[in-house]
């Protein structure tokens, strides 16, 4: 135990052994931030003026995009072929960029 505990410390390439126990991180909060269109609350929730079925249809759409923007990447990613509709959709989506 003694020489395995002296060999983690020794390891030039073991990074967690070679720093301080306490590091100071500096990071711009801004930048970490998803994005200033995305909230964390649906702005429209404490809507007053907004019926439940105007916001469970905007609810609705925002899954349906979720959900067809995640199949392409998985398509993508998994080397499968799209079908037209989604090659327009991702022609239209990466436009947007």
């Amino acid at each position: 135990m003694l020489l395995q505990n002296h060999n983690e410390n020794t390891d030039t390439l073991s990074l967690s052994h070679h720093l301080e126990h306490e590091v100071k991180v500096d990071y711009n909060l801004r930048s970490l931030m998803k994005s200033e269109h995305v909230y964390d609350v649906d702005p429209e929730l404490i809507d007053p003026d907004m019926t439940d079925e105007v916001f469970l249809a905007q609810q609705r759409k925002r899954a349906e995009t979720k959900f067809i923007k995640t199949k392409i990447i998985y398509k993508i990613d998994q080397g499968h072929n799209l079908t037209e509709n989604e090659q327009k959709y991702l022609a239209q989506w990466t436009s947007e960029l």
